[in-house]
């Protein structure tokens, strides 16, 4: 099914009207685009191939947001210092499974730069390919039994483990992103965080929704 070009737009765009990575988490954020104006009837409605077409590869509005998000986390959550999943000097964002998220890290790493490190993207295809990272983030489309090896590999690890799927959190993960009604919001499973010597800061936990679960 061809996505909603309304909801179809490049990195940079985003970034330059939202100034996302430089700034505060805010909550929920709406994926709708604002109202256009008016135009006429043959500008309504561009194909997704005349969009890429006319400038650059195009991404869903929530996808971005998710990665803006996986950066954003690395400002606003302490790691322990000696942390085994702490190699420097990039910051590590892992993607297990095939997802534009990865594209789009990518086109943020070029010019960002998260509390003054470097942003490096690494693709998964199975959780035996991984190397280390500070977080990883699980694809919807990944197959269960390694979004289950992924929880219990991290079980009680420092790497932060982000989902985007209902209940993820509340089964093992440290964050979901979970897309409802035009909205992404975050979910955290705060007691599993604490156990794995995370520090999330307040201005984070209170955009966030707390939930519960324990990973074994």
């Amino acid at each position: 099914m061809l996505l909603k070009t309304a909801r179809l737009l490049s990195v940079p765009a985003l970034l330059a009207s939202a100034a996302i990575v430089a700034g505060p988490f805010s909550t929920p954020v709406r994926t709708e685009e604002p109202q256009a104006k008016e135009k006429s009837h043959a500008e309504e409605k561009p194909r997704a191939e005349e969009l890429k077409a006319a400038g650059g590869k195009r991404y869903q509005r929530e996808d971005i947001l998710k990665a803006i998000y996986l950066c954003n986390f690395g400002r606003y959550i302490q790691w322990p210092e000696k942390s085994a999943t702490m190699p420097r000097p990039p910051f590590v964002v892992g993607v297990l499974g095939p997802d534009p998220v990865a594209d789009i890290l990518d086109e943020i790493a070029k010019d960002k730069k998260i509390v003054g490190r470097p942003i490096q993207v690494k693709r998964f295809a199975t959780m035996a390919d991984y190397t280390p990272c500070q977080v990883m983030f699980i694809c919807s489309d990944v197959a269960v039994a390694e979004k289950t090896a992924a929880i219990e590999k991290f079980k009680n690890s420092t790497v932060l483990l982000v989902g985007e799927e209902p209940q993820f959190a509340r089964r093992g993960a440290n964050i979901n992103l979970a897309t409802d009604e035009n909205h992404v919001r975050i979910e955290i499973n705060l007691e599993i965080s604490k156990q794995a010597g995370l520090k999330i800061s307040s201005k984070l936990l209170s955009v966030a929704e707390i939930v519960t679960g324990l990973r074994d």
